[in-house]
């Protein structure tokens, strides 16, 4: 599997575009500038997205992505289905550009500790709250995406709506004992290895 970051314009919030060369489809992690996504993508589509939260920053490139992949789908916890569909619970609300998902019938609600088929192999979700109540880590071969849940030498942002300090604080501890031998991809910042 090949693993491709696009730092987005609006807070340099990361997307990742996940491939494999036996496969046309590829899945991006969390959707931000569709341009510089698409221009990745010459020859293949975008089958899903795993959304590590819905804050707006790691989401506003959907709508647009889905009017290019109309066939597409989004998976996320119940938290994050409210946040794809409400300005204030994703923070859009406070940009310039208020955000609301327009394809709620492509929304996948998942559980804690699903493993999620993504064709060429298979995504691990875990539930890692305190950021947000959104919060989801996904383990996918020697890869461990991890939203604004964790982000290394970061301390994790918990003053916003839907936030949680102490929650922030298990999700870290869970997240650092997953991530061993494994490649980190935060929602800011660098891939590091663990």
């Amino acid at each position: 599997m090949k693993v491709t970051k696009v730092v987005n314009s609006i807070f340099s919030s990361n997307t990742y575009i996940l491939e494999d060369n036996s496969s046309f489809d590829v899945w991006l992690v969390d959707c931000g500038d569709i341009d510089n996504i698409i221009s990745f993508l010459p020859s293949k589509k975008v089958k899903g997205v795993l959304l590590t939260h819905t804050h707006f920053d790691h989401i506003y490139g959907l709508n647009d992505l889905f009017a290019i992949y109309p066939d597409c789908c989004v998976f996320t916890n119940i938290y994050g289905r409210e946040g794809l569909l409400s300005a204030k619970k994703n923070l859009s609300l406070f940009h310039e550009k208020p955000f609301i998902f327009n394809k709620k019938e492509k929304i996948f609600v998942i559980e804690d500790g699903i493993e999620v088929n993504i064709g060429f192999t298979s995504a691990k979700a875990f539930f890692t709250p305190g950021h947000s109540e959104s919060c989801i880590s996904y383990i996918v071969n020697d890869y461990l995406f991890s939203g604004d849940s964790y982000i290394s030498g970061i301390k994790v942002v918990t003053n916003l709506l839907g936030s949680n300090k102490s929650e922030a604080a298990s999700s870290a501890k869970l997240i650092e004992s997953m991530a061993l031998n494994k490649v980190l991809c935060s929602g800011h910042g660098e891939m590091t290895k663990i």
